[in-house]
């Protein structure tokens, strides 16, 4: 109604700027006074859900667009293109914790023991030496019980 009109106009130019929708939201859940129950409760997500987008760790599913736009009183397509400035964000942070994880190790191993093993990574991906080791032990004694 009415308090989407306001919100509108307090908006101003400068909010305009594309920028991480989580920023949007959490400026303007200081500015209306509303909590992330709130915010949460108006748009049918749980708090949590709420919580991730303003801490930039998740992005707001495509179906929340609308919805969101209409309670920010922001339009449309300018709220897609902030969810995918935190798209952006969101999968940089995820590859820069995900090289803390995974470190690289070179292991020799024979084409036999490649071959026995292709299935298993492609289904899979990226994998601890340990875990590999481990499965690969398994499928050598299956090859050698079915001989």
């Amino acid at each position: 109604g009415t308090g989407l009109k306001i919100e509108k106009e307090k908006v101003g130019e400068s909010t305009l700027k594309v920028r991480p929708i989580g920023e949007i939201l959490m400026e303007f859940a200081k500015k209306e006074k509303i909590t992330q129950v709130e915010i949460a409760g108006r748009l049918g997500v749980s708090q949590n859900g709420v919580s991730a987008w303003i801490r930039i760790v998740n992005v707001v599913s495509l179906g929340l667009i609308q919805p969101l736009s209409e309670l920010l009183g922001l339009p449309v397509d300018f709220v897609h293109r902030c969810n995918d400035a935190q798209r952006d964000l969101v999968r940089a942070r995820g590859s820069k914790s995900r090289s803390n994880e995974f470190l690289s190790v070179e292991v020799k191993i024979s084409l036999a023991d490649l071959d026995l093993m292709k299935p298993v990574l492609s289904a899979t991906g990226p994998m601890s030496v340990s875990l590999f080791v481990r499965i690969l032990r398994e499928l050598k004694e299956k090859k050698e019980g079915g001989l």
